[in-house]
């Protein structure tokens, strides 16, 4: 088992998993952070119509927290690559949904202020704050690669339930993250994000495709997932989180995909529950991510640094 400290952080890698410390009476700081205040306060309900600001500030919180655990790690590595969150140089006032997480770039590269400048103008000029296709498309062609990080609380049914282990053994730890390995990384599909009652696997969302009458090019389901692909982040990571059973907040960090394996060979799921029970995904499973520490490297990335 191998530890170490990164900033304001305790590491365990655990296999291929990280498993990330922070303590709780450290979170004080992040829920005063202007930032973090400035986002709760703009978020607006989606699936979970209810939640009090309470509830969304404690999600902010979390979010931020992760996502400072994938800046830090990245940069400890002395890789040359580095990652910068959105909220860094958004311009809008928290007014519209961020289009992406933070950037993963090259220290060396010469497009990260044009990148800035193209997001930007963008969101600026776009009621809803979107991102057109075409810059997604410049950003992936000049390395300056979109990062989605999504934090999830861990389901209660991942937590092993064998009654002679602790929460802080090892075993227990092992248990937790083989259980998190079943589960998926996620990208809402492009025609159709809410219709879970309907829409239950591939063939289904075809079937509705279908019906739109769209022009692909070529072969429907060839020009499908080429469409699908646009306008997507580069790169997804998904951190899961227990805050209740010691006195640090712990992330769970499996690893990363690429956007390409969500349509090499498509899986669309629904997820339980009140949140997203009606909601459309194309899935990718976690067991088969590519250890964070290869992120730096990727040869489809980084051709250059190979």
């Amino acid at each position: 088992m191998k530890s170490f400290d990164i900033k304001n952080f305790k590491v365990h890698k655990l296999g291929n998993s990280l498993i990330i410390f922070k303590p709780r009476k450290a979170l004080h700081d992040v829920y005063q952070d202007e930032t973090v205040l400035n986002i709760a306060h703009h978020t607006q309900n989606t699936w979970q119509e209810n939640r009090s600001f309470e509830e969304i500030l404690d999600n902010t919180v979390q979010g931020k927290v992760v996502e400072e655990m994938f800046e830090n790690y990245i940069e400890a590595k002395n890789s040359g690559i580095k990652y910068m969150s959105y909220d860094v140089f958004r311009n809008d006032n928290y007014s519209n949904h961020a289009p992406f997480d933070g950037f993963l770039y090259d220290t060396g590269s010469p497009f990260l202020d044009e990148a800035i400048v193209r997001v930007t103008e963008d969101i600026n000029k776009n009621n809803y704050g979107k991102l057109k296709d075409e810059t997604f498309a410049w950003l992936t062609g000049h390395r300056v690669y979109t990062v989605e990080i999504k934090s999830s609380k861990i389901p209660d049914k991942d937590y092993p339930h064998q009654k002679n282990l602790e929460f802080n053994s090892w075993e227990y730890q092992k248990g937790i993250v083989n259980n998190l390995k079943k589960r998926d990384f996620f990208v809402y599909p492009k025609y159709n994000r809410k219709n879970g009652r309907s829409i239950h696997d591939f063939s289904d969302y075809i079937n509705y495709v279908q019906q739109l009458n769209i022009p692909f090019k070529g072969d429907f389901i060839t020009g499908l997932l080429d469409e699908e692909r646009i306008g997507k982040c580069d790169i997804y990571t998904r951190i899961f989180v227990d805050r209740k059973h010691s006195d640090h907040l712990i992330a769970y960090m499996l690893g990363y995909v690429l956007k390409a394996s969500f349509f090499e060979n498509p899986h669309i799921i629904n997820m339980p529950g009140k949140k997203s029970g009606n909601a459309v995904y194309f899935a990718f499973p976690i067991s088969k991510a590519h250890h964070i520490d290869a992120l730096m490297t990727d040869g489809v990335l980084w051709e250059q640094k190979q």
